[in-house]
């Protein structure tokens, strides 16, 4: 995540809506800060800039 963009309160909030979005089960998040390498999977919904793609 990158500290530059937004708040830590603001993180922290976006964290729990994503963990909403992949129903708590964590080990289906992946952090991926080099946007360039996964920009060909398939989108599945944008949370406030951080973007859920299909790895699977």
């Amino acid at each position: 995540m990158n500290n530059g963009i937004a708040s830590i309160w603001k993180q922290l909030v976006i964290m729990d809506r994503i963990k909403e979005e992949i129903a708590g089960d964590m080990s289906r998040l992946i952090m991926m800060p080099d946007n360039d390498r996964w920009s060909h999977l398939p989108l599945v919904k944008e949370i406030d800039g951080f973007r859920i793609l299909r790895a699977s």
